[in-house]
């Protein structure tokens, strides 16, 4: 089994696929572009020669690949890889299904899709559009449902994308990925996108031995989008940078941030989201959260766009009642 595991690009190859893919569309003529296997002129060269064979081998020899750019997390080009796969199929007129695992995220797959090929189909149990198009955008669930029920449409795939699929590590859901790969049609061929699959090496090893198919890592440490890591200390004012573009701690900045803490009253504090939720109730304005003056301080600083998580769907509801409160524009966007 042929394993690729090395970066072969370099500095000036180093920069969004996405952006040069684009870039390259205006060196096709009009009569190119029509042609959706023609629409991605610069993503071989820019990935390496093992995802082109693997991309491009026959239905009678069927390849799998996963591409797993561990440190090339966002903006790094892995929809690339996908929208490559699902030309290919349509060029063939082959049938392609695109798994992720939230619905959140099927739905923003299945738009971008569409705005590229026209014959895209979503479902994802809440809704269904066009189930019998060529390319189908679902949540892995419906996809291993599909399976289960002996589906006409698994007949008829040849390509199989799992987004995410570092969620079969989930204790809850992982079992269902792992399923949905085990009973895969044998003549499809596989597109595993990841950007935190710390044992990529053992997972390739699983699958090409289930499907007697040989399993390609495409990989890179590059990251187009450099990480930095900040504290915001609750009950204070500022931010802290903790952690360098290169990863170099900084331990005065963080000395800093815990000194900027505010002890909290008679060894109480109430968290943020029981303020927030009390103001909201009564009314009141919720600028003294810590919450809004971050995410104000955020967009001030020009940091935006910027996303709050919560693990509550409660608490997501509060948090964007708040923020549909705060005023965006500055004195002279209001004169616009």
């Amino acid at each position: 089994m042929q394993m690729a595991k090395m970066d072969l690009n370099d500095d000036q190859e180093k920069t969004n696929i996405e952006t040069i893919f684009w870039s390259a569309m205006d060196l096709l003529s009009d009569d190119e572009k029509k042609l959706p296997q023609a629409n991605f002129p610069l993503v071989l060269m820019i990935l390496d020669q093992t995802l082109k064979v693997t991309l491009q081998a026959s239905t009678s020899e069927p390849k799998c690949t996963f591409v797993n750019p561990v440190s090339a997390h966002t903006s790094a080009g892995k929809t690339v890889v996908a929208l490559y796969a699902i030309a290919m199929s349509l060029r063939n007129q082959q049938r392609v299904i695109y798994t992720s695992p939230i619905k959140a995220l099927s739905n923003q797959k299945y738009r971008e899709f569409k705005e590229e090929f026209s014959d895209v189909g979503l479902m994802t149990g809440d809704v269904t559009i066009e189930p019998n198009a060529s390319c189908l955008v679902m949540t892995t669930e419906i996809w291993r449902s599909m399976q289960y029920k002996g589906s006409e449409v698994m007949r008829e795939v040849a390509w199989i994308i799992f987004d995410e699929v570092h969620y079969m590590r989930d204790r809850e859901r992982g079992v269902v990925w792992e399923e949905s790969i085990v009973m895969a049609p044998k003549n499809s061929r596989f597109v595993f996108l990841s950007a935190t699959v710390p044992n990529a090496k053992e997972f390739a090893d699983w699958v090409a031995k289930i499907h007697h198919q040989p399993c390609h890592i495409v990989y890179t440490d590059y990251r187009p989008t450099p990480l930095q890591h900040y504290i915001f200390p609750s009950g204070g004012d500022g931010l802290y940078l903790v952690v360098d573009e290169k990863g170099k701690f900084r331990e005065d900045s963080f000395q800093k941030a815990l000194n900027a803490l505010v002890p909290a009253k008679d060894g109480n504090r109430k968290r943020d989201f029981g303020k927030l939720q009390k103001a909201l109730l009564e009314g009141k304005p919720s600028e003294e959260s810590d919450i809004f003056k971050l995410v104000k301080m955020l967009i001030q600083r020009q940091y935006d766009p910027v996303i709050l998580f919560s693990f509550s769907k409660r608490e997501c509801e509060f948090l964007a009642m708040q923020m549909a409160k705060m005023d965006l524009n500055d004195d002279q966007e209001k004169l616009i």
